[in-house]
């Protein structure tokens, strides 16, 4: 018996809470503040840097653990670097460089808790990189939505119209 995973489990909803700590306290980095290091920051960094090896075994040269898992977030993430005009995702080692360098970061972030002044402008493509993450994972929720109950679409619709 084979189990395979539902695209929401490795699609961009998954990753929205993860996403949505860490580019709160890359925002207050960036604004020169500290970062309140503790159990939720770490445990979120936990997470993006599960992401990110997760993206990291697409790229690399053998069979990733988990397959669709790893293409799934390869796909994701190199999306997002090309949207923010990072990198562009037909050069996977320009993908794969990138996604290097966050995770880097993530780990001096966690053993030293502050973002230096140096390292603000990496703090805020992280930042970005994580906040283009949370729309997808918006996106991905909202569709979600709509697939199992029509009328949410119209009552979204609704919402919107001017009275």
């Amino acid at each position: 018996m084979s189990y395979t995973p539902s695209i929401g489990v490795v699609g961009p909803s998954y990753w929205r809470y993860v996403s949505s700590v860490i580019s709160r306290r890359l925002d207050q980095a960036c604004r020169g503040e500290n970062m309140n290091p503790d159990d939720v920051l770490s445990c979120a960094i936990d997470g993006a840097l599960s992401f990110f090896k997760s993206v990291l075994e697409a790229v690399g040269n053998g069979v990733p653990k988990k397959l669709v898992a790893s293409l799934n977030n390869y796909n994701i993430a190199a999306g997002i670097l090309d949207d923010l005009h990072t990198v562009s995702t037909s050069d996977r080692q320009k993908v794969k460089d990138a996604i290097e360098r966050y995770a880097n970061f993530l780990e001096s972030i966690r053993t030293q808790g502050a973002v230096g002044e140096s390292d603000r402008e990496l703090a805020r493509e992280l930042r970005n990189f994580f906040r283009r993450l949370i729309v997808l994972g918006d996106e991905q929720a909202y569709e979600e939505a709509i697939q199992i109950d029509p009328s949410f679409e119209i009552y979204a619709r609704l919402r919107t119209c001017p009275l």
